[in-house]
């Protein structure tokens, strides 16, 4: 279809440019599919090959915003396809899998442009929209069966599929799933595996088996009654597996002029030369020529490559030229005889030869009434009353108008004829506004020369001398923003007595160009420090492309004033498309084909001590008078100041196995606008180094959930207002006997202080039972004292001291050291720092400190072992009354200076030894040392003092 642009590389978006339709082409499921351009030449459409890709794909549609095709693998999988057929797979988007393969597919336009509405190659009522954009699949539930249709369209607001094997036309309503049949136009009954809409709004369709291309006009599309009639059809290949899609290309302005004699005698060759021009401004694909004979005209013939002439049903002879691409400037021309009649004429108006031409071109024409020529030739001699008109619009720009143009139409009246026209018999002429009217009003003060308003038409009659002429005005108003279809179209068609012909131009297609805007702010609300991302999307709702090759609008001019939020937030000069930075306002020049979308970005940091009740506000603005906001508000973004903090604290630093531990993480908005259900707080709890240890009891309040190792909350806060969220564990015995853990603040929240999100919790064994020490067995013979006696007269009996009461054995600790005690490290920030407990004293305490009770710091110890507590020393006891002093037990290793068999620093005359380890309770024996402590697994650490310790 039409000219072949320039390739770029493999797997880039397809060229704007000329149109193209898409024929795809694969030996069966499974295999690999190849993709063609169908392009039309004299009288036939051959496939030219784009490429192969890896796997099979069906279901194809075009997708204008991104100039990409779209189609569905044969495992029901995502597919994307550039130039030169390079498909990519973007797998699974939630289509159910089949037995069958997918193989009806089209895009939707406007709201629905990002959908691929897909079926599956079977009957049934069910229908899919699959958003390539996010790649999820909507399911649609349609009214009625629907058979396998082989493929199908979306034109004006329908999808539409020709269903060869049964004669029908299938309308679907993918908004509401109705389903409407009707008879399709006379098809041979085959599968049409490859339907598309060209340019001009006709929808393609290729015969599987035949290859024939028809082009079917639709009528009444939105009625209860929609039919459709065949204006062309056209050789082609033909396949067993196709599909199809296309692009429409550029609006192009074809016009076509006959040329005949003005008069003819009996039994004359009448020769008629047709000639198609290109006006442009677009490149055009291909174009049919279609022009029914006069009856009175015999042996019809032409010798121009691509035509043919053949009786339509009714029997008339009918001209049909399939012509090629013609670029702007090209003209295209036929001839076409035939025989005069072989009796002359004795009145034009009877016996005259009045023969019309028409063109249709593949793309978009923005000029209806140069698509047809007539030519008459009256009979020689005979009085001819005729009359021409041609028509003129003005408007600001020679292509096209803007939403609140004022477009000025001119019509004259020129008597061409023989004969005057009179108030009796007036030339009249008429002008259908309709399809003007839905995009614009008519001004009624403008109407001149006569001109009335009848219905939605505007009308002439009246008088008119041989060689005279007159002049109609009227004026419309193109409605901003815009409605309708963006085009204005209207023709001047002439009536009355005698024979009324367009002298020149009688219909008017004025293109409306437009565009909206709409901006979008994320998130909706944001907190000091956080980022703020703005998306602008402009989308070309005319039917203009904006700086996009000749005849097309200026670019797109957007412009975002940041001055209402530069006080309170920085610009990260990263727009996107080129955007650029002048003082405080931000501007972008965009091209934009019709019917195209496309999205610019940038975004702001807030900074970190913006006020709690500052918002960042700021508006985008359109370049008038083609752009215009969706909405009042849709070009304003107020993002307020949210800000909330989180603060977290366990039950216990200290746990055993068996215990249970409560964790409650308290959340404050300490911001100056609410957080919504729609824009809630939120916190998240890694429990992973917790649940190595410990399992979650599943009693989170506060709708919190667990998911995998990671407890979440999420919800509406009022400004001010604190929520808190309860959670417990109960302690195994098992991970790395720490149960750590840190809450992470969602957007716009931070921890309520430094280390304030975490907690740690360090599992200690459990505390043995206390054991009573056996009562100390006498010496057999009298120790002497530790400190030496003058003379061996014996002591005076003390006060006898009752046996010492059993102690529980203590937890064995490590020995201190007396390396000086280090300087806190600084807690790292949102991270558990350690707790730092004071160095333990290097001499021995007269009284017994009892162990402190671990208190819940926010930011426990990350380290398991606790500090030791220095033994307390017994009083040494004198002795006893009845009985010598009992003898002190032998260490295993001499008493020394440094002694001690594990390193530790004894003292000068210090040591330790071991008690015997019998495997029963132990306790100090009476009568130890002064000094003397029992320590696990039997050692006895004695020690005296002399002057000074270490």
């Amino acid at each position: 279809m039409g000219p072949q642009p320039a390739r770029a590389a493999a797997g880039d978006p397809f060229p704007v440019g000329p149109g193209l339709v898409f024929v795809a082409q694969g030996p069966a499921r499974g295999e690999p599919t190849t993709l063609y351009d169908a392009v039309q030449g004299a009288g036939q459409i051959t496939f030219v090959r784009q490429g192969t890709a890896a796997f099979g794909y069906n279901a194809m549609g075009f997708h204008l915003s991104d100039h990409y095709l779209y189609a569905i693998n044969d495992n029901g999988g995502l597919v994307r396809v550039g130039q030169g057929g390079a498909a990519t797979n973007f797998g699974q988007v939630g289509l159910p899998s089949s037995q069958y393969n997918y193989n009806q597919g089209a895009f939707g336009e406007g709201p629905t442009r990002d959908l691929l509405y897909v079926r599956l190659a079977t009957a049934d009522n069910h229908l899919y929209a699959v958003d390539v954009v996010n790649h999820t699949t909507t399911a649609i539930t349609l009214s009625a069966q629907v058979p396998n249709l082989s493929d199908f369209v979306w034109l004006q607001g329908y999808l539409w599929g020709v269903y060869g094997e049964g004669d029908r036309l299938y309308r679907i309503d993918p908004n509401t799933g109705a389903v409407l049949s009707v008879a399709a136009p006379k098809l041979p009954a085959n599968p049409y595996g490859a339907q598309w809409v060209y340019g001009n709004g006709n929808i393609g369709i290729s015969n599987n088996v035949t290859g024939t291309v028809y082009q079917l006009q639709l009528l009444n599309p939105a009625s209860d009654t929609p039919s459709a009639v065949i204006v062309s059809s056209t050789k082609g290949p033909a396949n067993t597996q196709n599909d199809g899609a296309s692009y429409p290309g550029e609006i192009t302005d074809l016009a076509i002029s006959k040329a005949g004699p003005a008069t003819w005698n009996p039994n004359d060759t009448v020769t008629y030369t047709l000639t198609v021009t290109n006006n442009g401004p677009g490149v055009s694909s291909g174009f049919v020529v279609r022009d029914t004979l006069p009856d009175s005209l015999s042996n019809p013939a032409t010798s121009t490559e691509g035509c043919a002439i053949a009786p339509d049903d009714n029997g008339h002879n009918v001209l049909q030229c399939g012509g090629a691409a013609l670029n702007p400037g090209q003209s295209a021309t036929i001839t076409v005889t035939g025989t005069a009649p072989a009796v002359a004429g004795t009145d034009c108006a009877t016996d005259g030869i009045t023969n019309t031409a028409e063109v249709l071109g593949n793309e978009a024409d923005p000029n209806l009434t140069d698509n047809s020529s007539t030519s008459t030739a009256c009979p020689a001699g005979t009085p001819t009353p005729s009359f021409s008109i041609s028509k003129t619009a003005s408007v600001q720009s020679p292509d096209f108008a803007a939403p609140g143009d004022r477009v000025t139409y001119t019509v004259t009246v020129a008597n061409t004829g023989t004969v005057a026209y009179t108030d009796d018999g007036p030339a009249s002429f008429y002008d259908n506004l309709s399809d003007v009217l839905d995009d614009a009003t008519i001004d009624p003060a403008s109407l001149t020369g006569g001109a009335r308003v009848v219905d939605d038409s505007i009308a002439w009659s009246g008088p008119l001398p041989v060689g005279g002429t007159h002049t109609v005005g009227y004026t419309v108003v193109v409605n901003s923003p815009g409605s309708g279809d963006h085009v204005l179209r209207n023709a001047a068609v002439p009536n009355g007595t005698g024979t009324g012909t367009c002298a020149d131009v009688c219909e008017r297609v004025t293109p409306v160009a437009e565009y909206a805007l709409s901006k979008t702010a994320a998130p909706p609300a944001v907190g000091p420090g956080g980022t703020v991302t703005y998306a602008l999307t402009v989308t070309n709702t005319g039917a203009v492309p904006f700086g996009v090759g000749p005849g097309s609008a200026p670019p797109v001019h957007l412009t975002d004033d940041l001055s209402g939020f530069l006080d309170n937030a920085a610009y990260n000069n990263d727009a996107s498309s080129g955007g650029t930075l002048d003082g405080s306002s931000l501007s972008w020049d965009l091209n934009l084909p019709v019917g195209a979308s496309t999205t610019v970005t940038y975004s702001v940091t807030v900074h970190p001590d913006v006020p709690p009740d500052a918002t960042l506000t700021n508006v985008a603005a359109p370049n008038a008078p083609y752009g215009h906001c969706t909405s009042d508000a849709a070009c304003t973004t107020t993002t307020p100041i949210a800000a909330f903090t989180v603060s977290k604290a366990a039950s216990t630093d200290t746990a055993a196995p068996g215990d249970r531990v409560s964790y409650t993480v308290t959340v404050t908005n300490t911001g100056g606008t609410d957080f919504t259900t729609a824009n809630p707080a939120s916190f998240t709890d890694d429990l992973s180094d917790v649940l190595d240890d410990a399992t979650y009891n599943n009693d989170a309040s506060n709708g919190a959930t667990l998911t995998g190792t990671t407890l979440s909350w999420s919800g509406p806060l009022a400004a001010g207002a604190s929520t808190t969220v309860t959670y417990s564990v109960t302690v195994t015995n098992g991970g790395n006997h720490v149960l750590r853990n840190t809450a992470t603040p969602g957007p716009a929240g931070t921890c309520a202080a430094t280390c304030n999100c975490s907690t740690e919790t360090t599992i200690v064994g459990p505390t043995p039972s206390p054991t009573p020490t056996p009562s100390p067995t006498p010496s057999p013979s009298p120790t002497p004292s530790p400190t030496p006696t003058p003379s061996p007269t014996p002591s005076p009996s003390p006060t006898p001291t009752p046996t010492p009461t059993p102690t529980p054995t203590p937890t064995p600790t490590p020995t201190p050291t007396h390396s000086p005690c280090p300087t806190p490290p600084p807690c790292p920030p949102h991270k558990p720092c350690p707790t730092h407990k004071p160095c333990p004293s290097h001499s021995p305490t007269p009284t017994p400190t009892p162990t402190p009770t671990p208190s819940n710091s926010p930011c426990p110890s990350p380290t398991p072992t606790p500090s030791p507590t220095p033994t307390p020393t017994p009083t040494p006891s004198p002795c006893p009354t009845n009985g010598p002093c009992p003898s002190h037990s032998k260490p295993e290793h001499s008493p020394g200076h440094g002694g001690g068999h594990q390193g530790g620093h004894g003292g000068e005359g210090g040591g330790h030894g071991h008690l015997p380890d019998t495997g029963a309770d132990l306790a100090v024996p009476a009568g130890a040392a002064a000094g003397a402590t029992l320590l696990a697994g039997g050692a006895l650490l004695w020690w005296r003092r002399r002057g000074h310790r270490h």
